[in-house]
């Protein structure tokens, strides 16, 4: 009986819709620090961190997290010219 809830539980997780992509995200490098801030159209939900805005500042400003430059999240934070 667990099995079928079990085959259930998948099957209905693979039909709905995947998450919305975050507007920004923490890229995480070996033993998981941040390696650099990301934009949306970077996301890649295996090796980052989905976080809000203002973690993202932060980061950028006081973790001494650098951006991405192909995607320029610094500049789009308005954080960095």
């Amino acid at each position: 009986m667990d099995r079928v809830r079990g085959t259930r539980a998948a099957e209905q997780a693979r039909r709905r819709p995947p998450p919305p992509r975050p507007d920004w995200a923490l890229e995480r490098g070996k033993r998981a620090l941040p390696v650099l801030v990301h934009t949306a159209q970077c996301w890649n939900s295996f090796f980052m961190q989905a976080i809000d805005r203002e973690q993202a500042i932060e980061a950028l400003t006081r973790g001494g997290v650098p951006p991405w430059a192909r995607c320029e999240s610094a500049k789009t934070l308005g954080v960095l010219d």
